[in-house]
């Protein structure tokens, strides 16, 4: 029984130690987003969805994205999970732009956007915001006690050349 106590103790001091370090890869990112006077890395609530999402997803390695503090997830054979946050400001500036390329966007999907049911998601790696034709949009949920919504998206969908994309796993066997 001991033993077992002990293992259970050295996973979460190993999980501990990973996020210090995530974190402190990310300090000079965060620094440079923490001039935003409210952002989701402030609630509780954020930590903890992202806690249950990496628990969900058996997320070891974890990276931030962009400016909206969405983060690449990935477990332990490579499979990604990619938990996308938006602002109510972002929500209703994406609804603006794909108003703007109507009648070419469908209907549904500009009453998803208006209604703040879907939010919007681009492919890592695209230089410029593409087309409507070629978001990736994921079921919005609120994020409790914020003006932030968040959604999940799976696979290599959000990368525009997911070949050249090695997770730490693959990266090692190279």
């Amino acid at each position: 029984m001991e033993l077992l106590g002990a293992y259970r103790k050295l996973i979460r001091y190993v999980h501990e130690l990973q996020q210090d370090y995530f974190i402190e890869q990310s300090i000079g990112i965060l620094k440079s987003l923490d001039s935003q006077e409210t952002h989701p890395l402030q609630s509780p609530a954020f930590f903890e969805l992202f806690d249950a999402v990496c628990v969900e997803h058996h997320c070891i390695e974890y990276y931030l994205l962009d400016e909206s503090y969405s983060f690449l997830l990935l477990d332990e054979h490579g499979h990604e999970a990619w938990l996308i946050l938006r602002s109510s400001l972002d929500m209703r500036s994406y609804y603006e732009m794909a108003q703007d390329e109507e009648p070419a966007v469908s209907k549904s999907i500009l009453r998803s956007l208006k209604n703040q049911s879907k939010l919007v998601f681009f492919k890592q790696g695209a230089e410029d915001i593409p087309p409507v034709s070629e978001w990736l949009l994921a079921e919005a949920k609120p994020l409790a006690g914020t003006d932030t919504y968040y959604g999940i998206l799976h696979g290599k969908q959000g990368y525009m050349h997911p070949e050249k994309i090695l997770n730490y796993s693959e990266f090692l066997k190279k």
